[in-house]
């Protein structure tokens, strides 16, 4: 459901043809019920452990910054991988 094809109109004109309108409003509000569900555990998750993804983003940036000047050292004096 996340290509760029997907046509919403051709899932409900061929798969849901016979389906009544009242069941599809139905589900419709189950599906939106899981995804304010799923972003309320979401949040909840960041929140509990939000030191650790600073801590993470922090190690990745430093890793990062030392590999580009690394790299860029590497490359001022020509040095190959081999």
């Amino acid at each position: 459901m996340n290509s760029l094809e997907f046509d919403p109109n051709l899932l409900l004109a061929v798969v849901h043809r016979d389906t009544p309108f009242r069941q599809l409003q139905d589900a419709v509000e189950i599906l939106r019920q899981a995804m304010v569900e799923s972003e309320g555990q979401l949040q909840a998750l960041v929140h509990r452990h939000f030191g650790r993804f600073v801590v993470c983003k922090d190690t990745v940036q430093s890793m990062l910054s030392s590999h580009s000047s690394s790299s860029s050292s590497c490359n001022r004096t020509r040095c190959s991988s081999s």
